[in-house]
C-alpha cells in the first residue's frame, strides 16, 4: 500500500504539476498572421469589443484569445485590460533601451499622450534595427489597424516590452522551438473608413477647385 502511494504521489508531481510546452515561434507566426489580417479595421473605443472594430488594447487582448492564450497575464480577469492593464500585469519586461532583443509577436508599450489616456500598445513584426520595428496597432480613430515604422530609439514614450515567450510562461506553457523561422506577412495598403471617407471626400473636393479653375481659363479666353 506504501509502495502505491508513492507511486501517485510521484505521478501527480510529474504529470500534474509539469507545465505544457508550446512552440513559441508557431505561437508569433500565429500572432502576427491574425494582426496582419486585421490592417485597415476601425478604430473605435466605445465599440472595442464590435465585429471588426478595436481599440489598442482589446486589439492585443483579442489577438492572444485567437491564437490560443487567456490573456497577457494569464487571468480571465485581464482579458479585456486597458493598455496599462497591458503593461502592469505581463510580468517581466524587455528594458526600453534592448531594441536588439525585439522579435515579431513581442508587444511594445507606450505611455499616455495626455493623463486622460491609458497608454498605448502595439505587436511588432519585424526588427529592422537600430530602435526601428515595424509594428501594427489600432492607432487611432483617423488611422484605424495599420502597419507601420515607428523609431522607439526617438520615442520618450517607449516604456519597453513584452515578449511572446513571457506571454506563453505567464499562460502555463513552457516554450520551446524559441529560433525558428518566422514568415513576415506581405504588407497590404488597406484604409480604415475614415481614411476612406476621407480620401473620397478630398477627390471630390479637388474635382470641384479642378472645375472652377478650367471655368476660370475658358472665360479669359472668351474675353482674349
Amino acid at each position: 500500500m506504501k509502495k502505491v502511494c508513492i507511486f501517485l504521489f510521484l505521478a501527480v508531481s510529474i504529470f500534474g504539476f509539469s507545465k505544457k510546452t508550446y512552440d513559441e515561434t508557431k505561437f508569433r507566426q500565429e500572432l502576427i498572421d491574425w494582426a496582419s489580417s486585421k490592417v485597415g479595421a476601425a478604430y473605435s473605443m466605445e465599440n472595442r469589443w464590435g465585429e471588426n472594430t478595436y481599440d489598442c488594447s482589446s486589439f492585443i487582448s483579442r489577438g492572444l484569445r485567437e491564437t490560443g492564450m487567456i490573456s497577457v497575464s494569464g487571468k480571465k480577469s485581464d482579458y479585456g485590460t486597458t493598455a496599462r492593464g497591458l503593461y502592469n500585469n505581463s510580468g517581466q519586461k524587455i528594458e526600453k533601451d534592448d531594441y536588439g532583443l525585439l522579435k515579431p509577436g513581442d508587444i511594445v508599450h507606450f505611455s499616455p499622450v495626455v493623463s486622460t489616456t491609458t497608454g498605448h500598445v502595439g505587436i511588432v513584426i519585424r526588427n529592422l534595427g537600430k530602435g526601428r520595428v515595424e509594428i501594427i496597432d489600432a492607432r487611432g480613430t483617423i488611422f484605424g489597424v495599420v502597419r507601420r515604422v515607428t523609431n522607439l530609439s526617438k520615442n520618450k514614450r517607449y516604456l519597453g516590452a513584452t515578449s511572446a515567450s513571457q506571454i506563453l510562461r505567464n499562460n502555463g506553457y513552457t516554450p520551446v522551438n524559441q529560433e525558428g523561422i518566422i514568415n513576415i506577412p506581405k504588407k497590404s495598403y488597406h484604409l480604415s473608413p475614415v481614411q476612406s471617407a476621407g480620401i473620397f471626400t478630398g477627390g471630390i473636393i479637388i474635382f470641384f477647385i479642378m472645375v472652377k479653375i478650367f471655368k476660370k481659363r475658358k472665360r479669359r479666353k472668351i474675353k482674349g
